[in-house]
């Protein structure tokens, strides 16, 4: 037998754990859950915007959904499979079989990020549902860039969670740790310095989308989107050398 034919391809791997993972993600008890968050995250965001003519909505949108929970989140939960994985030893298996630990680590990356995006975009619909009906969100491309920003940050941060839990299984506390203490303070600093955080070139983004007849530079500059992109390829690259070469202890927190 030829030794190629044991060597499943990058795309073999990618779409065994994808599968694994959408699988997960279209039960009943998943859809009822996500059906719930949409449920809750509408109400309270059509209620606070209701009950201040609509002057809470960005806010509320943007600084404390956008900016603060989608890359807690991410971050908290980007590397759980990975590290779930580890923990129980049902990684060995596929630790063991005759493929790159890259392909892994990436298909890791993408089932994970796929829950992550299924979360935001089930919030962010229902955002969107409020602002239209409020009148703070004046038409579906200024919805459809909020939509944009908000999986930007999804992508990117479960890449940082990614390449945080490839070296420690301590991953949440250190990506609080991370996100509280780098993500935040570097993004305030008044100096280019900030551009290596992804909050600080994602921010006046989301700001721009308070005002959408001043937005029409911002959007349209490519900097901030490739800033992102590069701050999560070098995460993803720095983490996937880790796990790649880390010798791990399967069935424990090692």
């Amino acid at each position: 037998m030829k030794t190629e034919n044991l060597n499943p391809g990058w795309g073999g791997v990618l779409r065994g754990l994808m599968f694994m993972r959408i699988r997960e993600l279209v039960t009943a008890s998943t859809i009822t859950r996500m059906a719930i968050l949409f449920g809750v995250v509408f109400g309270l965001t059509l209620f606070i915007g209701a009950k201040t003519n609509g002057k809470a909505f960005w806010p509320v949108a943007s600084n404390f959904f956008a900016l603060g929970f989608v890359p807690f989140y991410c971050i908290v939960k980007g590397a759980e499979s990975m590290r779930t994985e580890l923990r129980d030893g049902t990684i060995e298996y596929l630790w063991t079989r005759p493929t790159r630990k890259a392909r892994l680590f990436l298909g890791f990356y993408l089932s994970s990020l796929a829950s992550a995006l299924l979360v935001t975009f089930t919030c962010v619909v229902a955002i969107v549902a409020t602002g239209l009906i409020v009148g703070e969100i004046e038409s579906l491309a200024q919805a459809a860039v909020y939509g944009l920003g908000c999986g930007a940050l999804a992508i990117s941060f479960c890449a940082l969670s990614m390449t945080i839990g490839s070296f420690t299984s301590k991953y949440i506390v250190m990506g609080i740790v991370y996100h509280a203490f780098v993500e935040r303070v570097v993004s305030q600093l008044p100096t280019s310095v900030r551009h290596f955080s992804i909050l600080g070139n994602i921010k006046p983004y989301f700001e721009s989308l308070q005002d959408p007849s001043s937005s029409a530079g911002y959007v349209a500059s490519l900097q901030p989107a490739i800033n992102i992109g590069l701050i999560a390829a070098v995460a993803l690259a720095i983490g996937g050398l880790a796990f790649t070469w880390k010798n791990y202890a399967f069935g424990s927190d090692k």
